[in-house]
């Protein structure tokens, strides 16, 4: 994790980017008051965050367990 930078938490699409960001909010002031600089951002499809996660654009990712098996396979 690249301090300066901040983290970049990739969320699963699975509603409106606004509502997800809404479900995350208690996360997202957990993050501020943890590390500082931090960005949630809702992914397009599900293929992208696993995309994102495998090239380094998101620190973390909330996803599905499915997501994440099928994240897991293309990572390895």
């Amino acid at each position: 994790l690249d301090i300066a930078r901040g983290a970049t938490i990739g969320l699963n699409p699975d509603d409106k980017p606004e509502e997800m960001r809404r479900r995350f909010e208690g996360l997202a002031e957990f993050l501020t008051q943890r590390i500082g600089k931090h960005r949630l951002e809702v992914a397009e499809t599900h293929a992208a965050l696993r995309d994102g996660l495998a090239n380094g654009r998101y620190s973390l990712a909330i996803m599905s367990p499915l997501n994440y098996v099928e994240a897991k396979r293309s990572i390895d």
